[in-house]
């Protein structure tokens, strides 16, 4: 089933200006205030985090790899040892 348009009011005002829509006792709507200095400070701030991010996903593999390197090592010299036997 198609859906119909509504009929409402609100389609009579078309083409009027903001002025002529509104009721006279309404209040108008706050201004709003220019979104580009907040989405690049949310900009900078994401970037931030993700570098702070990396960096300690670098610095924690790194760290985890050296003892498991260790380890590896290790393991394979007592595996070759126990060959020459």
């Amino acid at each position: 089933m198609a859906a119909t348009p509504d009929k409402s009011i609100a389609t009579s005002f078309e083409g009027a200006r903001t002025q002529e829509r509104m009721p006279s006792n309404a209040t108008p709507p706050p201004a709003v205030a220019d979104p580009e200095p907040d989405l690049q400070r949310d900009f900078e701030q994401l970037r931030e985090r993700f570098r702070r991010t990396t960096t300690a996903l670098t610095s924690a593999a790194h760290d985890l790899k050296t003892p498991l390197a260790i380890l590896t090592d290790t393991r394979n010299c007592y595996k070759a040892r126990s060959w020459d036997r």
